[in-house]
């Protein structure tokens, strides 16, 4: 399960990662190309809580990101469903909310 789903991941930073699209090569290193935006990622986990020290998908998609020039990114959790359930679940519909009002 855990490798297909970073072998997933690996395939959407393939097709996110343009050059010349959302990033640049230069005699410094690379760069990107989407600075001024901002990214929503939504995330939803069973046991795990966004920030925690085993939380490590929210700093490598932070990291992803930053690469290719976003550097403004928001976490809309729906964390620890197992131990939350529906609370955790309204919580992030209530942040999604705000976002689009």
């Amino acid at each position: 399960m855990c490798r297909k789903l970073s072998e997933r991941f690996k395939t959407w930073f393939d097709l996110a990662a343009r050059v010349g699209e959302t990033f640049k090569y230069t005699e410094n290193g690379s760069v990107g190309l989407l600075e001024g935006k901002k990214a929503y990622v939504a995330v939803t986990s069973g046991g795990t809580k966004v920030g925690s020290e085993i939380d490590f998908l929210t700093p490598l998609l932070r990291h992803f990101l930053g690469f290719i020039g976003i550097y403004d990114v928001e976490f809309i959790q729906a964390e620890a469903i197992n131990q939350n359930g529906g609370k955790a679940v309204e919580e992030a519909r209530s942040s999604i909310a705000s976002v689009l009002a």
